[in-house]
């Protein structure tokens, strides 16, 4: 303000002054302003107007004797009073006007803080502004990593990577137009018109800008169309971003947040998330569930690795109408030129700059940000380069030129600089620059004992250390490692000078989430590791000098107590060090452990864990043997610290609660992982350990339900793998009871009971106690709803089409399952396992509904279910595989059928079968010898002549439950296979021998009360009169049938499908008989009116022998409680019961005790009329209560 009037900067004031005035800053025009300074101005705006907020307002004050206590001892008078000169006011006015100010700040209120050091003062605004950002933005619960789990993490570093490149972007019009191309083909996706090319390719050399332009458009479009999900994939953001699997697994988890709110993953938890065919598919999947637009930048850095023949295996070739792809990918890659190939591409170049305006425009727009600016000469120089036609090349440049003050300088560097043939050969040049202006050697100078290289000091020694670290590092990371490197003492690296060099390289160390420094661009990347590690003939050695500075983070990492970050980064550096007996040993703390071996939807570090265990596998090490000594350690550690008795005894009940609970948890965590890996016997005894650490827990009053639930679960599978029912659902009924104890639930919480209530109800259904398994799997959809998990659901209706199907309800059982596999296959994609199970069933459910109808193409429709099955179990599981097995055999008993005519094809699937149950289960094993019978039975053309139910006694090859997240080992599947043949294919043969022989010593009791009536009270399986009962009851409710009720199969004086008892329709029939002088006749069967259920008719042929007449015709009537009696007729009858159901059916010849099946009628459910060869039936009835009866005779 003291400065002439035609002074350049008094012209500047002036000018910004009206402005300022003429955009609504009236006060400015006041009298007493005029003569103010800018800062004073600046500080009037934000602390004393009316606008401003003084609420964050802060200020700093030195103290007025800080400086002169600072001066060096021995100065004269006179030099102590110019140097303190250059800290005080420049006139009386000024001194004058800041002393106003300062009293003005007084008087206001306002913070005010005294320093006298500017390490003091650092520290005061660090501390303020620290607790402005926790009041405005306060922190999380948990970190940046941590939250949401590893997609929260995942999508931090894809935006804040994104944001670097958002900073400067030029936007010509040629990028302009294939902006504009991107964003018709969203508006239009669902509409048709954008089905034509469905993947968008941006093409350009590398340099050339791609990352920018599709950065700063998805950021604009995003917030057009909220109905559409928006995934954004850097190459280069993350660790995991380079991993093509890592991508997928994105991508699945972002599009099903997005479309159903959900984050779980598929059942299969590991097992699926490490295997390249189901993360692919479950990719597939998801991009059925909406509407998406997926950018992939960098396609040519990422790493395919699975399939290295092809670059594209994970790109539909048919994709869903609302999915549109737009990857960006270097112009001369092998990708591009497969992506030509398809008919849905539309590729669109990304031209370098060629106009001098827009080169220099991109340089402009850099240096602004830092108030700098070039002479027109330079621009000049700059533009006529062979590489100012690529953004990255001006922005590296520019970057460098903002830190030359003199113009001298700028010229020198500049020249020196556009000297380069490359953007690595740039790079190079800066890096060197850095390491001459910025950095000196390390008392041990490591890069001398190990390279001869120039690059030998701090400055390289970082960019080392953090090309070699997995996630990059952060500020105090550098610094701790740098100081083990031997910059210490007056060679030590401070905050402050890492703080230079920072400022120095801005963008080119861009900062992740987490503080964690990162290379801006793979051309940065080469360059550090094509010029800061050793040489050998000419060749980099990415082996030698790099293992040396993983060992050196190795032993950064092994010091620090455990965290998240440790568990990041310590076993992987020491994998990459090679040390495997060190990582064996890291992998055994129980912390770490714990970390790895989490949740995967939550913690994806999961995958990690079982990576280096499949090296330490190959090294000789196993899992058991050292996570039981883990344990075991982990216990007798507890036990010394207990004998001790170190702590005070009233804080010794809660540390001991403590240590036990954390026991109780890393045994939960080991015996999943063992069952998971299939060891299930050490599994079962870690658990069970675990089970009483937590119990120990309760007795002193620390509840942990949701621990006790899952350890009780995790029992209960164990038993179940092992095929010990009643053990697997006494466990699981444990469960149940302690989830339903927490109180309030979340989401974890509502899926966990979800899953027990459907776990439980499958092993109920496998028992057959259906009512009571139909109450849970409704239950535990519930429960699956209010948690929102979209596999659970899946799940649920599997089971509940399973359950159906075995109460006869064909129909309904159809309807769940193919609601089921609807849903899987829009999660899970269309060749998931779990797609396979619910194939199988359905097939089979097809079979058993239409063996009367003989319906072509539900037999064809079954067919095709089978062999879909069959190609997904190969693909997953392997062709030898016993599953595969199950399969083949279904497939070739329905091929073998007669309308089929493929005899030749259903013995090969039935050998295909043969061979590989064989060489699993052996000769002798009875699933083996069914095939056996089966194939002879094709062979010789009498397999499908006789009447067989198919559907309903086909092995079951699903197990109890549909649990994938680890995939029942082959001995479990046999042992459930062994248990439902036998009951299926000879089951029937052996009850029918059992029971014959009580029958016989109850028949002659039973003619007895068939011939005078009978009159008491018994009790009977299935129901009772005027009770409730499984299948019916004497007014009350059932599944078949009731008294004044309603049921599927009749009812008296109700509705039934069937048709009952003065009901809806009635039947006559004639009933064969056998008179006693051995003549056969028949005579009409009269509609009977008598206070019973429904009447069961069965036929008879004549005999070869003439018979007495037993029971033509009986009825009952009776009243009174209690439950059936078990009654029988034999031979030429019609049977009647209060409440009564025809259970078993036989044809008995006479003088033999052979048997075999009769087929069931379409209309009455028992034996069907035959031919007159037929042998002699009976009917077994279950039911009834206290009735007379009345004979004929």
């Amino acid at each position: 303000l003291n400065a002439p009037s035609d002074h350049p900067s008094a012209v500047w004031f002036e000018k910004n002054l009206l402005i300022a005035q003429m955009n609504g800053f009236d006060w400015l025009k006041r009298e007493e302003n005029k003569h103010k300074s800018i800062t004073e101005l600046e500080v009037m705006q934000a602390a004393f107007e009316e606008n401003s907020n003084s609420s964050w307002a802060f200020f700093y004050i030195r103290d007025p004797g800080a400086v002169a206590a600072r001066l060096p001892e021995g100065l004269s008078e006179e030099e102590r009073k110019a140097k303190l000169a250059i800290y005080g006011p420049e006139s009386e006015f000024a001194e004058k006007q800041m002393r106003a100010l300062k009293e003005r700040i007084a008087r206001s209120g306002i913070s005010v803080r005294h320093f006298s050091t500017v390490e003091e003062l650092g520290q005061k605004v660090l501390d303020d502004w620290m607790h402005v950002i926790d009041e405005q933005y306060p922190r999380l619960t948990e970190s940046i990593a941590d939250h949401q789990g590893g997609l929260f993490s995942e999508w931090a570093a894809h935006e804040s990577f994104a944001e670097t490149r958002r900073r400067v972007f030029i936007q010509t019009p040629q990028i302009s137009s294939v902006c504009d191309n991107l964003t018709h083909c969203v508006t239009t996706l669902c509409d048709g018109d954008g089905k034509k090319h469905q993947v968008i390719v941006l093409a350009g050399e590398r340099g050339c800008g791609k990352t920018s332009v599709v950065a700063n458009w998805m950021k604009v479009v995003a917030g057009q169309a909220p109905e559409m999900a928006f995934v954004a994939h850097y190459v280069g953001s993350s660790a995991a971003s380079s991993d093509i699997l890592g991508f997928l697994r994105y991508c699945t988890a972002e599009i099903r947040r997005f479309h159903t709110g959900s984050y779980i993953t598929p059942a299969g938890g590991e097992t699926d998330s490490s295997n390249p065919t189901i993360v692919l598919e479950a990719f597939h999947g998801a991009l059925n569930l909406g509407p998406a637009v997926i950018l992939l930048d960098g396609l040519e850095e990422i790493a395919s690795g699975v399939y290295k023949d092809s670059e594209l295996f994970w790109l539909p070739e048919s994709l869903p109408s609302q999915c549109l792809f737009i990857i960006t990918t270097s112009t001369g890659h092998p990708s591009l030129a497969m992506l030509k190939q398809r008919r849905d591409v539309r590729i669109h170049k990304i031209p370098l700059l060629s106009s001098d305006d827009d080169k220099k425009a991109v340089i402009q727009q850099h240096l602004v940000m830092h108030r700098k600016d070039l002479s027109e000469h330079q621009y000049k120089k700059i533009t006529s380069c062979d590489l100012s036609s690529r953004p990255l090349f001006l922005a590296a440049l520019a970057n460098e030129m903002r830190l030359f003050g003199k113009f001298q300088d700028v010229d020198k560097h500049l020249d020196h600089y556009l000297q380069s043939t490359s953007i690595q050969e740039l790079w190079s040049r800066i890096i060197l620059r850095w390491c001459q202006d910025y950095g000196w050697n390390s008392s041990i100078d490591i890069a001398s004992q190990t390279t001869k290289n120039p690059f030998g000091n701090w400055v390289a020694d970082i960019l080392r250390l953090i090309a070699v670290s997995r996630h990059g590092l952060n500020e105090q990371e550098i610094l701790t490692v740098l100081k083990q490197l031997g910059y210490e003492g007056k060679g030590e690296v401070t905050s402050a000078t890492l703080a230079l060099l920072r400022s120095a390289v801005t963008d080119a160390l861009f900062e992740k989430p987490g503080g964690m420094l990162s290379f801006f661009h793979s051309h940065l990347q080469e360059a550090v590791t094509n010029n800061l590690f050793a040489k050998q003939g000419g060749q980099v050695d990415l082996e030698a000098e790099p293992r040396v500075y993983h060992k050196f983070l190795v032993d950064y990492f092994t010091m620090l107590p455990h965290s998240r970050r440790r568990v990041e980064e310590l076993p992987w550096q020491l994998l990459k060090a090679n040390e495997t007996k060190s990582l064996c040993r890291v992998l055994s703390e129980p912390d770490m452990f714990l970390q790895l071996a989490g949740d995967i939807v939550k913690n994806p570090l999961k995958l990690d864990l079982l990576k280096y265990w499949k090296v330490l596998r190959e090294s000789g090490y196993d899992e058991s043997n050292v996570y039981l000594g883990m344990l075991k350690e982990q216990r007798s550690q507890v036990a010394k610290i207990r004998a001790k008795g170190a702590e005070p005894e009233a804080s010794a009940s809660l540390i001991d609660t403590d240590r036990l609970e954390k026991l109780a948890s890393t045994g939960q965590a080991v015996g999943q992982f063992l069952a998971e890996r299939h060891k299930f016997d050490d599994a079962l005894l870690v658990l069970q350990d675990a089970l009483q650490d937590i119990q120990k827990c309760h007795e002193m009053e620390r509840y942990n339900n949701l621990l006790l639930t899952e350890i009780q679960e995790s029992i209960s599978h164990g038993f179940l793998y092992k095929l010990e029912l009643s053990e697997a659902e006494k466990w699981c009924g444990m469960a149940l009871d302690t989830v339903v104890q927490i109180q309030p639930k979340g989401r974890r919480e509502n899926e966990l009971q979800g899953r027990i209530l459907n776990e439980l109800g499958q092993m109920l259904a496998k028992g057959n106690k259906l009512q009571p398994a139909k109450k849970l799997i409704e239950q535990a959809k519930q429960y699956m709803m209010e948690a929102e998990s979209t596999p659970g659901l899946a799940t649920v209706e599997y089971n509940m089409g399973i359950l159906r199907a075995r109460q006869k309800q064909q129909q309904e059982a159809e309807c769940h399952l193919r609601q089921a596999l609807s849903t899987r296959e829009r999660w899970f994609g269309m060749s998931h396992p779990l797609v396979a199970d619910i194939l199988n069933e359905l097939a089979g459910l097809l079979v058993s509904r239409n063996w009367y109808k003989r319906d072509h193409h539900k037999s064809k429709e079954a067919l095709a279910l089978y062999q879909r099955a069959l190609e997904i179990r190969e693909l997953h599981l392997g062709k030898g595989h016993i599953l595969v097995a199950t399969t083949l055999f279904h497939k070739g008993k329905l091929l073998a059928q007669p309308e089929q005519s493929s005899k030749d094809e259903a013995i090969s699937c039935l050998q295909q079968a043969l061979e590989i149950r064989k060489k699993a289960l052996g000769v002798e094993h009875t699933l083996t010898k069914a095939i056996v019978k089966t194939l002879a039975g094709v062979r010789s053309g009498t397999y499908g002549v006789k009447s067989q139910r198919q559907g309903s006694r086909r092995e079951s090859d699903s197990g109890l439950s549909d649990r994938t997240k680890t995939p029942p080992p082959a001995a479990a599947n046999v042992s459930r296979e062994v248990k439902q043949e036998a009951e299926d294919e000879d089951g029937w043969q052996r009850v029918h021998s059992r029971r014959q022989n009580q029958d016989t010593r109850r028949q002659d009791t039973f003619q007895h009360n068939r011939s005078h009536g009978s009159r008491g009270r018994g009790r009977g399986e299935r129901g009772s009169w005027r009770g409730q009962g499984e299948r019916g009851s004497w007014r009350g409710q059932g599944e078949r049938g009731s008294w004044r009720g309603q049921g599927e199969r009749g009812s008296w004086r109700g509705e039934g499908e069937r048709a009952g008892w003065r009901g809806q329709g009635s039947r006559r029939r004639s009933e064969p008989i056998t008179s006693s002088d051995g003549h056969a006749g028949e005579r009409p069967l009269r509609k009977i009116n008598s206070e019973c259920s429904a009447v069961f008719v069965q036929w008879q042929t004549v005999a070869e022998e003439p018979q007495e007449e037993n029971v033509g015709m009986s009825h009952g009537r009776g009243r009174g409680r209690g439950r059936g009696r078990e009654l029988q007729s034999v031979g030429n009858s019609q049977v009647s019961a209060d409440q009564g159901l025809v259970t078993e059916y036989k044809n008995q010849t006479p003088h033999t005790n052979t048997s075999q099946q009769l087929p069931m009628s379409p209309t009455l459910d028992m034996p069907a009329a035959t031919n007159k060869d037929l042998p002699i039936s009976y009917a077994k009835v279950t039911g009834g209560g206290r009735g007379r009866g009345n004979h004929p005779n």
